[in-house]
């Protein structure tokens, strides 16, 4: 019991002062709970406590999935905790996903029963993002099967909706790297196998496994780097774009180095339109973004307001109007940023920055959480069960205030498998004769 102690303080050192009658925003940390909230939530805790204490042993898996629900309430994609190991492990072999859909059931039990039992342990923000990454990704990986109350360290059956009726494969789990990822030639010999025909295997190939257009499969763009790497950029100066792709908003000198030189090829090739591929990045530092400004030919933009907790201390920080440090040469024409519900956390922020101080055009579909959302987090590990958890202690708060309440809505929306087809289209309507570098004197 000594771990559900630690966590027990994390949650009181987040709710505290029950007798104020003031909103908790101001009494206590960056969460707007009323007191209403906060009873509930102390009414949440002792309930788990009489549950774990009821059980003659505890194990990690219990301790997990019941400290979860605590901190599922707080509705915090930055609030969470989780079974870790050094390398995520998930299923061995992904060819009965690719062939059939997402699975109808996990060792026997509805997978929107899992949903819902997901929901209720897992912390999020967006229910259309969180509901596509449980049903696409997050029901393969070992830390989401604990949670749901699935054995991992045994083989985890999959069941699926086939022309045959429901059919079960079996796996164990493996290394992300050991994982095997196959083929349209793996599909159509397993749909064979299953006695599908070539209409019908030609129609499910087609659908999962087609290849929509990326930078990198562009035939005039000339590609930097490797886009199995986390960055990466093209340039077409045929076609009048570079287009800079980055998974993660990482902050270092491999980062600072790419832009720097993706900006001097685009400079080199007169290129007047740039964009940045910000779909699926999970996000990290927002101060890729104050890095990419210092390439454009701005001299100030806004920045967003936080509230910062420092132990007793709520501190808040106004909406400035930032200096930009803008480099001796830099770009004037025209900046995109592509987007799908993937695109999370700093690399929101990102697109926020663009769009809300008008430097450029968001496309593709909404990010996958809002800019009045927690950030920045604490980082605690529970001595027992080595069960790692993490907790927010700052709020952000939007740019643009009249769209406070709004996700980052893409100015040209389209699916996200389409957007770099809808950038060339877009791009292509335009001719611009002004020059698109700025030199300071």
């Amino acid at each position: 019991m000594d771990s559900l102690t630690i966590a027990q303080k994390i949650v009181r050192g987040s709710y505290n002062n029950l007798s104020s009658e003031e909103p908790f925003m101001e009494t206590s940390g960056i969460y707007r709970f009323t007191n209403e909230d906060i009873t509930s939530y102390f009414h949440h805790l002792q309930n788990k406590k009489e549950i774990l204490a009821a059980k003659t042993s505890i194990s990690v898996a219990d301790l997990y999935q019941q400290v979860s629900e605590i901190l599922a309430l707080m509705k915090d994609g930055h609030t969470r905790c989780g079974i870790y190991t050094k390398e995520v492990k998930t299923i061995e072999d992904y060819t009965a996903y690719y062939a059939f859909g997402i699975p109808v059931a996990i060792n026997g039990i509805d997978i929107n029963q899992l949903y819902e039992v997901f929901k209720t342990r897992f912390s999020f923000e967006v229910d259309i993002a969180i509901k596509t990454r449980f049903f696409n990704s997050y029901v393969f990986r070992e830390d989401i099967l604990y949670l749901v109350g699935i054995d991992p360290t045994k083989p985890v059956t999959y069941t699926y909706e086939t022309k045959n009726g429901r059919e079960d494969f079996t796996h164990n789990l493996v290394t992300n790297l050991e994982s095997f990822y196959p083929s349209k030639d793996d599909i159509k010999t397993l749909l064979q196998n299953k006695n599908y025909t070539q209409e019908e295997i030609a129609k499910i190939t087609n659908t999962t496994m087609v290849e929509y257009l990326t930078p990198d499969k562009v035939e005039s763009a000339k590609v930097v780097g490797n886009p199995q790497n986390w960055i990466w950029y093209t340039i077409d100066k045929q076609n009048d774009i570079g287009i800079l792709t980055f998974r993660e908003c990482s902050y270092n000198d491999e980062y600072i180095e790419t832009v720097k030189n993706f900006f001097a090829d685009v400079k080199d090739a007169n290129i007047n339109n740039v964009a940045v591929d910000l779909r699926s990045n999970g996000g990290g530092k927002s101060l890729v973004a104050v890095e990419f400004i210092k390439h454009l030919n701005v001299d100030s933009y806004k920045t967003w307001d936080c509230a910062v907790r420092c132990g007793p201390i709520l501190k808040h920080f106004d909406n400035d109007l930032v200096k930009n440090n803008k480099y001796d040469t830099n770009f004037s024409g025209n900046v995109y940023v592509l987007t799908n519900t993937n695109t999370y956390s700093s690399a929101m922020d990102f697109s926020m920055l663009i769009q809300d101080n008008n430097l450029g055009k968001i496309i593709g579909e909404p990010s996958s959480n809002k800019p009045e959302s927690y950030g920045d987090i604490l980082y605690f590990q529970l001595p027992n069960s080595k069960i790692q958890l993490c907790i927010s202690f700052k709020k952000w708060y939007r740019i643009d205030q009249t769209k406070k309440d709004l996700l980052i809505e893409p100015d040209i929306p389209c699916p996200s498998q389409e957007s770099v087809s809808v950038l060339y289209d877009l791009i292509s309507k335009f001719c611009i004769i002004t020059p698109c570098f700025a030199l300071l004197l």
